[in-house]
C-alpha cells in the first residue's frame, strides 16, 4: 500500500494503517463561527474502484468545550485501560 500524499491531508492524524485501508482524522477551525471546529474523519482501501479516493466516514462541528469534553473522555478511557480497568464497556462519570 502507498500512503495517500493528498493536499488536503496536511495537517491530518493518519489514524489507521492496516497495508491495505488508511483512515484519516482532521481538525479545522470554523472561520465563519467563531469558536467552531469540524472534524472529519476520511478513510482509502486499497481494493476500491478508486483506491486514491478519500471517503467521509464522519464529520461533525464541535464547540471548544465539546472537544475538551471528548479529550477528558479519551484520557479516562486510556487510563482505565492501561489500568485494565475496563470491562466490555465505558462510560464516563458526570
Amino acid at each position: 500500500m502507498t500512503t495517500l500524499t493528498h493536499p488536503e491531508l496536511v495537517g491530518s492524524c493518519q489514524i489507521v494503517n492496516s497495508g491495505v485501508f488508511e483512515e484519516y482524522l482532521s481538525i479545522r477551525p470554523i472561520d465563519a463561527v467563531s469558536g467552531n471546529h469540524y472534524l472529519l474523519i476520511r478513510s482509502r482501501l486499497d481494493s476500491a474502484k478508486n483506491p486514491e479516493v478519500l471517503h467521509t466516514r464522519y464529520s461533525v462541528t464541535l464547540t471548544r468545550e465539546a472537544m475538551n469534553r471528548l479529550h477528558e473522555h479519551l484520557g479516562s478511557y486510556l487510563r482505565q485501560s492501561e489500568s485494565g480497568g475496563l470491562t466490555q464497556g465505558f462510560l464516563l462519570t458526570e
